[in-house]
């Protein structure tokens, strides 16, 4: 929670479990070393080019230049440097220091200009996803810095935590925070465009379903055949129609009621992520419905979930976030879909 009326100055924001991150090493169930490809900077290619070691010779090998990039290898979908105990060889032969910075950031995120900076960290963390999905308390936002910044930039960052502080509170179910959100969000939004003269925002109903959720999510690319399974699991039982959807909805509800926490703070998560990419543009509505579409995903897959096995545990829970997290939020061509099938309407 974060008080309206205090952006009179120049901002560093961050959430209050930011500093408290550690990695896991090799007990992470979802290494940040499998799967993707890494993406060397150049001070680090100069430097790995420089060394006359064996080391520097295995590094040299294990390098390919790919879409204009230098890259680490990747071996049966891990990194070339990722060892059998999960532990990075780089690390262990050349320290923290001379990793590229790619992996030295993760899974950090920053989004912001030159007088508002966002701090973050990505749910696609197994360490990270556990510190939001567990915590029952509303999430602090501490700020630093002191330095103006303007009217426009107050009035957009006062709605966005007049949105987070809705989605935070204690008092509704995650549906009734959703429609307030939206209906807040709406109210805010006409009120930002009429005094910042902004012009294009899309004001869609909220009438969007399941299966229009899966017709997205089935286009889009997929990294593990495990989010695969899950999303055409999520199709065929979206298809069993819209009687059976609120059936198994309202048994979930039940099952899930002292744990819609969850929920929230999965919300706001997408909301204090995704709101400041769009303080250019002036759109309120955009990042408030993507946040309230991956929730309702994540939601949706743990109805799913239940259905199945009549038990859908944090740990569950919390698997499904990474999940989403790698397939959607670090894949720009998704994202790009998803935002788009926002802005048409579609989803």
């Amino acid at each position: 929670m974060l008080n309206k009326g205090c952006f009179n100055n120049m901002l560093k924001i961050k959430p209050d479990y930011y500093d408290k991150f550690k990695c896991l090493k090799g007990k992470c169930p979802s290494s940040c070393c499998e799967k993707w490809q890494v993406v060397i900077d150049k001070d680090t290619l100069d430097y790995y080019n420089s060394l006359q070691s064996d080391f520097g010779k295995r590094l040299r090998g294990e390098i390919v230049f790919s879409d204009g990039d230098s890259c680490f290898k990747i071996h049966s979908d891990r990194c070339a440097f990722l060892n059998c105990e999960n532990l990075c060889d780089i690390h262990c032969n050349l320290g923290q220091n001379h990793m590229a910075k790619t992996c030295v950031k993760y899974p950090d995120f920053t989004v912001g200009n030159h007088t508002v900076t966002v701090c973050g960290q990505s749910i696609s963390c197994p360490y990270v996803a556990e510190k939001i999905i567990c915590n029952r308390d509303k999430v602090v936002f501490l700020k630093e810095g002191n330095k103006e910044n303007d009217k426009y930039e107050n009035h957009f960052c006062d709605i966005w935590f007049s949105l987070i502080n809705i989605a935070q509170s204690s008092s509704s179910s995650i549906e009734e925070k959703i429609q307030s959100l939206f209906e807040e969000g709406l109210t805010l939004q006409k009120s930002f465009s009429d005094e910042f003269c902004i012009e294009g925002v899309f004001f869609p109903e909220d009438s969007k379903g399941l299966s229009h959720w899966c017709d997205t999510l089935s286009c889009l690319e997929y990294l593990t055949d495990e989010w695969k399974n899950l999303v055409e699991k999520l199709c065929v039982f979206a298809a069993q129609g819209e009687e059976n959807i609120i059936k198994e909805k309202e048994r979930f509800a039940e099952y899930i009621n002292d744990r819609e926490y969850e929920y929230s703070n999965i919300l706001v998560y997408f909301l204090y992520r995704y709101f400041m990419e769009y303080l250019g543009e002036g759109d309120v509505i955009l990042p408030l419905r993507f946040a309230v579409y991956s929730t309702r995903v994540i939601y949706s897959m743990g109805v799913m979930i239940y259905s199945e096995k009549s038990k859908f545990t944090t740990d569950d829970q919390i698997k499904l976030c990474y999940l989403f997290g790698k397939e959607i939020e670090h894949s720009q061509s998704n994202l790009d879909s998803i935002f788009d099938d926002l802005s048409l309407g579609m989803i």
